[in-house]
């Protein structure tokens, strides 16, 4: 992933129906700052020059998370976002981060199939909390 991706990656969400924040911590400045530190988890996957996927991974130095997770709907049901998380799971793996995580809105089926069907468990019992110090963060 590159900075000059960014137009194409806000679309992307866009037609995934994924929710971002562009005005505040999903802004290209922040996206910039991300690729900086942890470029090289971010990640998208191309056909024909066009992106038709994204993953953006981040992590704590002891659990990585995927985030941002979305495929071109009319590419979808084609293994691009299994293999998106498998090169996740490699670069995660090279950190030596044991545990690999993602935060799935209930609404979001295909991802739940898709990580269910990868090994990954799910923990009903947890909540997330926030605090947000703005409304686009």
């Amino acid at each position: 992933m590159r900075i000059g991706d960014y137009e194409a990656i806000v679309g992307l969400w866009r037609r995934a129906g994924l929710i971002f924040r562009q005005a505040g911590r999903d802004s290209k400045e922040s996206f910039k700052k991300q690729l900086e530190a942890q470029g090289g988890l971010m990640l998208v996957a191309e056909q024909s020059g066009e992106i038709i996927g994204v993953a953006v991974g981040s992590h704590d130095s002891r659990k990585g998370w995927i985030n941002r997770l979305a495929v071109e709907p009319s590419h979808r049901n084609k293994g691009v976002a299994l293999a998106l998380v498998k090169t996740l799971e490699v670069e995660f793996e090279k950190l030596g981060l044991p545990v690999y995580s993602a935060l799935i809105s209930d609404q979001n089926k295909d991802s739940i199939s898709l990580f269910n069907g990868m090994g990954y468990s799910c923990d009903e019992d947890v909540k997330y909390f926030s605090k947000r110090l703005g409304d686009d963060l």
